[in-house]
Order: C-alpha cells, then structure tokens, then sequence
C-alpha cells in the first residue's frame, strides 16, 4: 500500500511543479493536486511504519471518501461540458474573468476572450461586459487586461462595459447588471466553470439567454476539475450557512 500510495503522492507533485512552472493554471487548482499528494505521502509513510497502521487507514479512507465526494460533485459539471453550445444572438454577453498574473493573462481566460471575440464578430449589436476585479496578488484588474484584449482585436471601445470591482462569480453578475439591464444576456466562460456560473446566475436573479463555454486546457483540465469540485462544495456549503443564518446573506 505504501509503495502505491507514494508512486500517486509523486506524481500528483510532479503534475502540480508541470502546471505552475508553465503557467497552465493560475488559480489554486494548480495547487491542489500537491497538497493532495503531500497528504498521500504522510499516508504512505505511515503504512510504511508498521504501527501506526490504524492512521494510516483512518487517512486512506478519508482520502477515498474525499475522491468519492469530489467525482459526485463533478457529475453535473461534466454533464455541462457534453452539452451542446447555445449560442443565439443576446443584447449583451458577460465575459467572466479568471486569473492573472502581471499583465499576463492566463490562457483559460484568453480562451474565453476568443471565443467572445467570435461571438461578437458575428453579432454587430452585441455589447460585451468584461468582469473580473484586481485580486491581492495581480497588479491590474481582470477587466482591465480583458478590455484591452478586446480592443487589440479590433472590438470597438464603445461596445465593451468595464466592471472592475467583483472578486467571485457572485459579484461578477451582481456588480455587472447594475452596469446596464441586458434585453438579453449571453454568459462567456470555461467549460468547466459553466455549471457554476449558470446555478450562481440562478441564485442572483439573473436571465441567461445563451452559453458560450471555451474548452479547458488539456494540461490543466485535471487542475481547473479539481478547483471547481472545491468550488461546488463551497458554494453548497454557504447555500446552508445563509439558509441557516439569512440576515449574512450578502445583499444584491
């Protein structure tokens, strides 16, 4: 047990190192597979040692019931990236932002400004709203490097609204609608981050009218599933706290 556990800890580190060092993935999903592996190396090591034995299984099942729950969580996630595009022409599309790094932006989310691009290429009257805030760690907003992504590739200025000031999904279609009251919306993000954005939308109130959802990465797809597992159960986990305690539900 511990010979396997070790050779799955090494390569869960080993995909981590591959996916910071090359940038695949700037949010904590480029972390997590290490932290799991560190987890499965302590594991190992205590099989490794005959008399903690007891531990051993306590955190190997735990593990496994953490691998069960995360795969359940995903369910829906998968069902969403299956799904066929929705694509018809919308008054406006909000294009959710993702990590950056300097004025780098990440490729999940130069993924998602081409894919926009194309929408708005296609539909004259479409008016795009960028949205994503500055994170402690970035030096320029989401947005900001959104917009400037847009009109580098020939979108016009005045057909980008700027919403600079969110730092979750929540945020993203709250602080945008108060920007502009859309006839129609087009929601624009990654595939994997579709379900998510479609049950947060729900929750604020929000009519979205067509999906546009670019392909993860393949070598960060492993990364960015284990995010939004993380994610999911977050967002369900707060569903309880503010069912349980209403008066900490944010205001819209």
């Amino acid at each position: 047990m511990s010979i396997i556990l070790t050779v799955i800890s090494v390569l869960l580190i080993i995909n981590s190192i591959i996916v910071i060092a090359n940038g695949f993935c700037k949010n904590k999903g480029a972390y997590l597979p290490m932290y799991f592996g560190v987890y499965l190396l302590v594991d190992a090591f205590l099989f490794y040692l005959d008399g903690n034995v007891t531990l051993a299984y306590i955190l190997f099942y735990l593990a496994c019931a953490g691998v069960l729950t995360m795969l359940a969580l995903l369910l829906p996630v998968f069902k969403y990236m299956q799904k066929s595009e929705d694509i018809r022409p919308c008054s406006h599309i909000i294009i959710l932002g993702a990590s950056v790094r300097g004025a780098q932006l990440s490729r999940s989310l130069q993924e998602r400004l081409i894919a926009a691009i194309g929408y708005l290429q296609r539909n004259a009257n479409c008016v795009a709203i960028v949205s994503g805030g500055k994170g402690r760690d970035e030096k320029y907003s989401e947005a900001y490097l959104m917009k400037a992504f847009l009109k580098d590739s020939g979108i016009d200025e005045s057909r980008i609204l700027l919403e600079d000031k969110s730092r979750n999904t929540f945020e993203n279609f709250v602080f945008s609608l108060r920007l502009t009251t859309p006839e129609s919306l087009c929601v624009c993000t990654s595939d994997t981050h579709m379900y998510r954005a479609c049950e947060v939308a729900k929750q604020c109130d929000v009519q979205i009218n067509a999906k546009l959802s670019s392909r993860t990465f393949s070598g960060a797809l492993f990364n960015q599933l284990l995010y939004e597992a993380c994610s999911i159960l977050r967002f369900h986990l707060l569903n309880i706290y503010f069912a349980v305690f209403p008066a900490k539900k944010p205001v819209r």
